[in-house]
């Protein structure tokens, strides 16, 4: 998959996370996020995500809370 965008509202961080358990995170080439603070703990888990996105994925840009991309390692 050539490009992923996720812009949905708080439920982003619970789609990257079924993908990052099934492995399919790593056949996006480029993800682009836009995570949202929707709870009390919604950052620790956004953070765990972005770690656990870096051992497939460079981030490229970033603007926390606002967009980010992450590009697929080689």
């Amino acid at each position: 998959m050539a490009l992923l965008k996720l812009n949905v509202e708080g439920a982003e961080v619970g789609i990257l996370e079924a993908m990052l358990r099934s492995g399919d995170v790593a056949r996006v080439r480029d993800l682009q996020v836009q995570f949202h603070e929707t709870s009390e703990g919604s950052a620790a888990r956004v953070e765990a995500v972005r770690a656990a996105l870096n051992f497939t994925h460079c981030l490229t840009f970033s603007f926390p809370f606002i967009w980010e991309n992450w590009t697929r390692r080689q």
